[in-house]
């Protein structure tokens, strides 16, 4: 496909219109859109800013993810064990605004990287084995899956179990995936 872009935004609001807007509208079932590889390919390239978001979609999608089972600290003093799935590396992860006012990391107990879909399975098969059992000081986002600091060995020991069936295991993350 020659590049459709030439420096008259006309002609690239027509293409945007024609190639991105009439698939968008066409299905209320984003499956169903027939969109054209080859357009949004081009209008990355005229549209560069846009990568990052895309890169960012897809790779909370299928790409690498870790589960982390972490120490942390709420505003009032208080330690919890907090188990979570980033695509980020888990000391980035703390450090977004999300968090930052509401707890502290005080240190990473585990790591286990895999890929997306195998993350959310992993974290959902060990949250439901182990019950979360702690109410801390906080409004960030997983606060529902907080557990006392004596539980650190039972969730350890539980997700070294588990770990073999998920390290290697791809696909799609569900949870990210629209439609």
């Amino acid at each position: 496909m020659s590049n459709p872009f030439i420096d008259n935004d006309l002609e690239f609001l027509d293409f945007i219109e024609r190639y991105l807007n009439k698939p968008f509208r066409s299905h209320l079932d984003i499956n169903k859109r027939n969109y054209n590889p080859d357009a949004i390919i081009e209008i990355l390239k005229k549209e560069p800013r846009l990568i990052p978001q895309v890169a960012t979609r897809i790779h909370k999608c299928i790409g690498s993810h870790i589960l982390y089972i972490i120490l942390i600290k709420d505003k009032n003093g208080n330690l919890g064990i907090k188990v979570g799935i980033t695509h980020n590396d888990v000391n980035v992860r703390m450090r977004e605004d999300r968090y930052k006012d509401d707890y502290d990391l005080v240190r990473i107990i585990e790591e286990y990287p895999t890929m997306s879909s195998a993350a959310n399975e992993m974290e959902t098969e060990l949250t439901n084995k182990i019950e979360s059992n702690l109410q801390l000081e906080v409004e960030a986002p997983g606060k529902g899956e907080l557990y006392k600091p004596d539980m650190e060995k039972m969730l350890v020991d539980e997700a070294d179990k588990i770990y073999d069936k998920y390290k290697s295991k791809r696909g799609w993350n569900p949870k990210w995936m629209v439609g």
